[in-house]
C-alpha cells in the first residue's frame, strides 16, 4: 500500500500524539510515585514523631513516679524522724523524772539521817545533863 503525504502526516501526527501521551503517562506515573514516596516519608516521620513523643511521655511519667516515690519516701523518713524524736523526748523526760525522784529520795534520806543524828545528839546531851545532875 502506497501512503500519500497526507497519510504520512497523519501517521506522524498520531505517532507524536502517542509519544506525547506516553510521555505524559510517564510523567504522571513519576508524579504519582514521587507523591507516594513523599506520603511514605511523611507517614514514617509521623510514626517517628509519635514514637518519640510516646517515649518522652513515658520518660516524664517515669520521672513523675520517681518524684512521687521520692516525696513519699522523704515524707515517710520525716515522719519516722519525728516519731523517733518524740520517743527520745519522752525517754529524756522519763530519765529526768527518774533523776528528780532519785534526788528527792536522796534528800529525804539525808534529812532523815540528819534528824536521826540530831536525835542522837539531843539524846546524849539529855543523858549527860540528866546524868550530871
Amino acid at each position: 500500500m502506497y501512503m500519500t503525504q497526507r497519510d504520512r502526516d497523519t501517521e506522524r501526527q498520531r505517532h507524536r500524539e502517542t509519544e506525547t501521551q506516553r510521555h505524559r503517562d510517564t510523567e504522571t506515573q513519576r508524579d504519582r510515585d514521587t507523591e507516594r514516596q513523599r506520603h511514605r516519608e511523611t507517614e514514617t516521620q509521623r510514626d517517628r514523631d509519635t514514637e518519640t513523643e510516646t517515649q518522652r511521655q513515658r520518660h516524664r511519667d517515669t520521672e513523675t513516679q520517681r518524684d512521687r516515690h521520692r516525696d513519699t519516701e522523704t515524707e515517710t523518713q520525716r515522719q519516722r524522724h519525728r516519731e523517733t524524736e518524740t520517743e527520745r523526748d519522752r525517754e529524756r523526760k522519763r530519765q529526768r523524772q527518774r533523776e528528780t525522784e532519785t534526788e528527792r529520795e536522796r534528800d529525804r534520806m539525808r534529812d532523815s539521817y540528819k534528824r536521826q543524828e540530831m536525835r542522837s545528839v539531843w539524846s546524849m546531851k539529855s543523858a549527860a545533863v540528866l546524868g550530871g545532875l
